[in-house]
């Protein structure tokens, strides 16, 4: 279903029955973690988190990357699951906010929430810290810089994600009547 490099000699798998390194030096696969339907897994570099969609109603798990490489710790103890992602349809990792914390923003049907990994006495943790309602459904979430961009099938949203008392910027222009056809596409 998908998959994500860990390092120079792995790649992480998720499949319909669980998480699996793929060791491309040794030629070995090896299941890491006993999770049903793995939708999308991507690691966010700089916490070395490994952040995973999976469940027939999707919710968001972190994982610290060392326990992937520790087989012998099974990585089940690691594992956070964030409850109020239930349901989500997408996720983006990269973001980094002023102060150099990493953000994690998760699209369910009709709202994006932010969160911030902060790292508290040797642990991630992460911390809610804005919240968007959308005007439709995402198909598409990005980022340009310190904007995060999210797709619809008839325009885009634009967030600025250091300056929360901006409004979010719509495209096309909805007031704008030459530009109709787009949103009925």
């Amino acid at each position: 279903q998908c998959a994500t490099i860990m390092d120079q000699g792995r790649v992480l798998l998720g499949t319909e029955d669980g998480l699996y390194t793929c060791n491309l030096v040794e030629n070995t696969m090896e299941k890491v973690l006993d999770l049903k339907k793995v939708i999308r897994v991507d690691m966010a570099e700089k916490e070395e988190l490994l952040v995973i969609m999976s469940g027939r109603q999707p919710m968001i798990k972190l994982l610290p990357k060392n326990a992937v490489l520790d087989a012998s710790s099974g990585g089940e103890d690691e594992l956070v699951k964030i409850p109020e992602t239930k349901g989500v349809h997408m996720f983006h990792t990269g973001v980094t906010r002023a102060g150099g914390h990493s953000l994690l923003c998760v699209a369910n049907k009709k709202r994006i929430i932010i969160y911030e990994f902060t790292k508290i006495r040797g642990a991630y943790l992460q911390r809610k810290i804005r919240e968007y309602e959308l005007p439709n459904t995402c198909q598409k979430l990005c980022n340009f810089g310190t904007t995060l961009c999210c797709g619809f099938n008839s325009g885009f949203s634009l967030y600025d994600l250091h300056d929360p008392s901006l409004p979010p910027t719509i495209l096309p222009d909805q007031t704008d009547v030459s530009l109709t056809f787009i949103r009925l596409n």
